[in-house]
């Protein structure tokens, strides 16, 4: 996953210039790469580029706010989803049972997992 600025085109150029030489050098072919551009609630640069850099890579684009709450749990949702059905086939097994991820929990819940938050 790939983050970057909305208001801060150089944030998306430096994805560009260094972050992706990075991920090729040290993930295999079969890599998820999510790029998200943070803060769509007060973007300042044309999307365009982004969106076409990504269709050109094989990546996933996704635009979020999470001031505003928009688009976040999508995200992390759709970049899960893709990696539990990558999971089976870099390990070369079969998924018995699958696994749901459409669970959603109230806004403000504790599942009780983080004790020291």
């Amino acid at each position: 996953m790939l983050v970057f600025d909305l208001s801060n085109k150089d944030s998306f150029q430096s994805i560009k210039n260094y972050w992706m030489s990075e991920v090729d050098k040290y993930c295999d072919s079969s890599k998820i790469v999510a790029i998200v551009g943070t803060k769509c609630d007060i973007k300042t640069m044309d999307s365009t580029e982004v969106s076409e850099f990504a269709i050109k890579n094989n990546y996933h684009y996704f635009e979020t706010s999470s001031k505003e709450s928009i688009n976040v749990n999508e995200m992390f949702m759709r970049v899960s989803e893709l990696a539990v059905k990558l999971l089976p086939s870099e390990l070369g097994a079969k998924v018995e049972t699958p696994i749901p991820l459409n669970r959603s929990a109230p806004a403000n819940s504790w599942d009780g997992f983080c004790r020291t938050c």
